[in-house]
């Protein structure tokens, strides 16, 4: 089960399709779920609703750096594997005890456009913005 913040936003596109192939190259399917609206508590229902259906696996992005910990840790208590995906939670945090998390590092790619704006750009405003 992929637990997605914002479910119907076109960023996730490609994920999704992603996810499809993977399951027909595995003989498996996959369920799309979370919030439209990124709201944590129907993101940590769709984990509990995984949980209880014993689903094969989760993948969450862990958009709350607290919020995901307590279903994370019963997932991976009940045999569930967890791994987290576009976010992780926020930075210097331990996070959830996920298995991996398949994404980067999101201050720190912030940071590095930053100094390649500084290096490239002599004057004026340089605006930042970030999708998903």
């Amino acid at each position: 089960m992929l637990v997605c913040h914002v479910t119907t936003n076109p960023f996730f596109t490609p994920t999704q399709y992603g996810a499809q192939d993977a399951c027909a190259l595995l003989g498996t399917d996959f369920q799309w779920t979370g919030s439209k609206d990124s709201i944590v508590a129907e993101m940590v229902n769709a984990c509990n609703t995984a949980i209880s259906a014993k689903a094969d696996g989760l993948a969450v992005a862990v958009v709350d750096k607290a919020a995901f910990r307590e279903p994370v840790a019963k997932a991976l208590d009940a045999g569930i594997p967890v791994v987290s995906y576009n976010a992780d939670g926020a930075r210097d945090d331990k996070g959830s005890a996920r298995l991996a998390y398949i994404g980067q590092g999101l201050y720190e790619s912030g940071y590095a456009l930053g100094q390649r704006a500084l290096q490239q750009v002599d004057f004026g405003e340089i605006v930042g913005f970030s999708t998903g």
